[in-house]
Formats: C-alpha cells, structure tokens, sequence
C-alpha cells in the first residue's frame, strides 16, 4: 500500500479544499491518506483523524513546519507528497534542503500567472496536476508538456441524491414551479460572474420563472 501525504497551507474553505477533503476521505485498498496542514484551519476541523496533523506559519515560510514534515515523512515511510498550493510546494522545497527525496506530485487550482518559475522545474515534481486547460498554459515554456496534466475538479453527486430540497425557495419565497440557477463561487475576476449575470438577462427575458442566485 502506497502512503500518500497530502500539503496545504490554506485557512479557509474553497474548491481546492474541498478536493483535498474528496481524496484523503477516498476508500482505497491501493493508498493510504496522511494530511499535513495548518493548525485551525477549516481543512483541519473537517479532517481530524490519526492521520492528520497540523502546523502554524508565523510569516511566509516558516521553518517549523519543515521539521515537522521531516518527521512525518519518517515516522510514517511516507511514499509520495502530494502539495495542493503554492506555499504548500515551497515548504517541501525548504524540507528538500535538508535531505527530503520523496517524489512530489503538484496540484495547481488558480488561474494565475507563475511568479516563481524555478520551484516547479525542481528535479523531484513528478506531475503538475493543473485543473483546466487555462491553468495548464500557464506553465508553457516553464516545465515539459509530458509533466502536465489535466484533471478537472470531481464533486460527489450522492450527496445530492436523497429528497427534493426546497429551502432555497422557500427562503426566496418563490413557488414550486420556479426554476433556480446558481453559481457557487468566490467573487473574482477569474469566476466570470458578470458573464452570469450577462446570462440570467438574457434568459429573464424570455422566461420570468428562472431565478438566479450567487452564492
């Protein structure tokens, strides 16, 4: 059984959380989940288990924390790391200063220029997991296209197959017969939502029983 550790260094909860949470919470007799990430972090009080633990980061990168994954990584003969943010590659990185030679596999979720083009050439980053074409292309001319690869974001539809839930309406105090569409996204350039806004005018026009919701 491989032992896959898994880097994040985020506080709060969005999609690359959420795809963290699907994968270490994943059943499988191939791979077994560790999770290395800040202490308080909603990530954290989602995923307390044996095999999670935690770190602070006082300012950038902090050194603690490298010894702390050291550690981890011995105690636990970890196989594979798997970093999930940028913060999260410069902490294995630090951690490869002193010694660390576990292969590194890359997840890349944002859709925003390469600051630091040397970290990802480092020799030991296997893959570079890249959510989108559009955030694939961001590394055109910085790594070899064989290191990248494509894989969109996964949800889990058997959370939404039990009984008709219809607390939205009924806080809209809309009827039964209204349609909803919703967007589910941090308010940034990068979500588009003035191209949803664009499209619910669009469709009012033509049909006044579709609402349309932000979240």
């Amino acid at each position: 059984m491989k032992k896959i550790l898994h880097i994040n260094t985020n506080m709060v909860w969005r999609g690359g959380e959420q795809q963290v949470h699907y994968i270490i919470n994943h059943q499988s007799s191939q791979y077994q989940h560790f999770l290395f990430c800040r202490e308080n972090s909603e990530l954290y009080h989602r995923n307390k288990s044996i095999t999670t633990t935690t770190f602070t980061m006082r300012f950038g990168i902090d050194i603690t924390p490298v010894f702390s994954l050291l550690k981890i990584c011995k105690k636990n003969e970890i196989d594979i790391i798997h970093v999930h943010d940028s913060k999260a590659l410069s902490l294995y990185i630090f951690a490869t200063f002193l010694g660390l030679k576990i292969p590194v596999v890359v997840h890349r979720t944002v859709n925003f220029p390469i600051t630091n083009k040397y970290k990802y050439k480092h020799q030991q980053i296997k893959k570079i997991i890249c959510l989108s074409d559009a955030v694939s292309k961001n590394f055109d001319n910085i790594v070899p296209k064989n290191k990248i690869v494509c894989i969109p974001p996964a949800i889990d539809i058997n959370k939404y197959n039990g009984e008709k839930n219809n607390r939205l309406k009924e806080e809209l105090q809309l009827n039964e017969q209204s349609k909803i569409i919703g967007i589910v996204a941090a308010i940034e350039k990068e979500k588009n939502i003035e191209g949803f806004i664009q499209i619910a005018n669009l469709l009012l026009s033509s049909n006044d029983e579709l609402h349309f919701v932000i979240i």
